[in-house]
């Protein structure tokens, strides 16, 4: 399990890209989808997987939480 200071950390090192790609993440928000992932049985690649084939604007969030777990 990743703690909420720790994915403050990955938040805090990865801030540039997240900047660049015009986006803000929140520890919680990001632990809170990892949980649902993983009641949902989902693994990082198919969580990348639906990152890639969901044409929303989350999928640059999607595609960021799939690295980090």
């Amino acid at each position: 399990m990743i703690s909420k200071k720790m994915m403050s950390a990955l938040i805090k090192a990865k801030s540039s890209i997240l900047e660049t790609a015009h986006i803000q993440l929140k520890d919680t928000a990001v632990l809170s989808e990892i949980s649902k992932a993983k009641a949902r049985e989902e693994t990082p690649d198919g969580m990348a997987m639906r990152a890639a084939m969901d044409p929303s604007s989350s999928t640059s969030t999607l595609s960021f939480i799939a690295e980090v777990s």
